[in-house]
């Protein structure tokens, strides 16, 4: 029921989909990665991604990514998607409306493994992200990215641990 309610969000059927091949150049030349680019490993993880991933796999609960245009916030988002090491149920949304987190959590409250939701563009997703992470209250982990500006904005809505905060 996943695949089918979240076929463009849920990992599983993501990485089972053909993706369209393009040349690394429009990446490099400031077009937004696409799973073809991170599935096929063409781009190098950046040197503080096992960091982020340790801290994902050894704390249950919210991370945040932040950085300027162009860092790799969203890169790495969608790199921790598919990392192998994160084992359990995985979604990734670049845009969710609080309806659809809704939604969601109703299909995952029973579910007792653990969980990955990665929201790219907090700021955007702010509500979906406030009723996600109140009520899903285990085995689930929370990684989130957003402009370093734009966090600022927010910040006084979000509980982000500092040690959580990835700069």
């Amino acid at each position: 029921i996943l695949k089918v309610n979240f076929s463009n969000n849920y990992i599983t059927s993501i990485l089972e989909k053909e993706h369209p091949k393009r040349p690394l150049k429009t990446f490099f030349t400031g077009d937004d990665p696409v799973w073809g680019d991170i599935i096929d490993n063409k781009i190098v993880k950046l040197s503080y991604y096992q960091t982020i991933l340790s801290k994902i796999l050894t704390n249950n609960g919210e991370f945040l990514i932040t950085g300027g245009l162009g860092s790799g916030k969203s890169t790495i988002l969608m790199q921790l998607a598919v990392d192998r090491n994160l084992e359990g149920l995985k979604f990734y949304f670049n845009s969710i409306t609080e309806e659809t987190a809704k939604n969601l959590f109703s299909r995952i409250i029973n579910f007792s493994s653990q969980m990955y939701i990665f929201i790219d563009n907090l700021q955007d997703n702010l509500d979906a992200y406030l009723f996600l992470k109140n009520n899903i209250k285990h085995n689930c982990s929370i990684i989130c990215a957003e402009r370093d500006f734009a966090y600022e904005m927010i910040i006084n809505k979000c509980t982000f641990k500092n040690h959580n905060i990835i700069d």
